[in-house]
């Protein structure tokens, strides 16, 4: 863990791409696993795409009621995943990303655990 905590002190951001597509009953536990996993400063781009359902309402609600760093709503017809995340990759480039930052493209059925990013950077970095 020392290794990460060495790196993380050396990074200055991560940019999060979460296309979402009519998750109402996990959007709230993807927003979860997210803020647990991240320590560092992030900027989060949720990307709604063709959303039908109240998923944008509970996303909304929870980055609200749990003072989520940097959120980013965007809107798309139902365009597909693939240019849901060409549009998010579009905003992180927008936003002036240094050399060591990083970009994360999370799908919207995947909850990660907490810690989950950090035994990843460890594993590289050490």
């Amino acid at each position: 863990m020392k290794g990460f905590l060495n790196k993380l002190a050396t990074l200055s951001r991560s940019y999060i791409i979460l296309p979402v597509h009519n998750k109402s009953g996990l959007i709230e536990y993807v927003l979860e696993g997210i803020k647990n996993s991240f320590y560092r400063p992030y900027k989060l781009f949720v990307i709604f795409d063709g959303c039908t359902d109240d998923s944008e309402e509970k996303a909304r609600n929870y980055v609200h009621l749990n003072k989520m760093q940097e959120v980013v709503f965007s809107h798309l017809p139902d365009v597909h995943e693939v240019t849901s995340i060409n549009y998010g990759l579009l905003q992180t480039r927008l936003s002036n990303p240094n050399d060591d930052d990083y970009v994360f493209t999370i799908q919207d059925d995947v909850i990660l655990q907490e810690e989950n990013i950090e035994s990843h950077f460890d594993i590289l970095y050490n």
